[in-house]
C-alpha cells in the first residue's frame, strides 16, 4: 500500500523544522568559534611578545663568565690573517 501524499502544510512544516535545525547548528558553530577566538586573544595578551624562544636576561654570573672567556681568547687580526693567507 502506498503512503498517502503529504499535504502542502506538512511539507512546509518539515522544511521549517529542517531550516531551524540547520540554523541552530550554524549558530552553535559560530558562537563556539568566536568564543575560542576571544579567549585565545585574551590569553595572548599576557604572553611575552618576544615569544617563548626568547633568551632569558643575562645574569651577573653569566656576564662575568663571558668576560672571562673573552679575556682567555686569542687576540689577532682576522682580516690581516686572511690577507696573509691569500698572499701565499
Amino acid at each position: 500500500m502506498a503512503p498517502a501524499p503529504s499535504s502542502r502544510a506538512a511539507r512546509r512544516q518539515r522544511l521549517t523544522r529542517r531550516r531551524r535545525v540547520v540554523g541552530a547548528g550554524a549558530s552553535t558553530v559560530s558562537v563556539g568559534s568566536l568564543t575560542v577566538g576571544v579567549f585565545g586573544f585574551i590569553g595572548s595578551l599576557d604572553e611575552d611578545p618576544r615569544g617563548a624562544r626568547a633568551a632569558p636576561a643575562p645574569t651577573a654570573q653569566r656576564l662575568a663568565a663571558s668576560d672571562a672567556q673573552a679575556a682567555d681568547a686569542p687576540t689577532f687580526d682576522v682580516a690581516a690573517a686572511a690577507d696573509e693567507a691569500m698572499r701565499r
